[in-house]
């Protein structure tokens, strides 16, 4: 698996195409693999905080104006029908005390 342009190519769970594996073996691969993940995009994770504390400490947005903003672009980037999620949560306002 390629974790960027500089890394070496590595062998990941996933090309172990020959064996047959059981559930469990599955599992830990599958788990392996989200590490792999997880450590690629923590220098992503890392950036995005520092992103998010400029905005904040030059007073540019506020804690909720990011968060908005952030939800908006999901809504846009996952095509969600927007109507529809307004109905949604009219429909469980009525329902639920929150």
């Amino acid at each position: 698996m390629l974790i960027n342009e500089e890394a070496a190519v590595q062998t990941s769970p996933l090309e172990e195409e020959d064996k047959v594996l059981t559930k469990d073996e599955h599992v830990v691969n599958y788990v392996k693999v989200l590490i792999e993940i997880d450590k690629a995009m923590e220098p992503f994770k890392e950036h995005r905080h520092e992103v998010k504390q400029m905005y904040k400490d030059n007073h540019w947005l506020t804690k909720e104006e990011m968060t908005l903003a952030a939800k908006a672009y999901r809504t846009l980037k996952n095509d969600e029908d927007l109507q529809e999620v307004i109905d949604y949560v009219n429909k469980i306002s009525t329902k639920v005390n929150i």
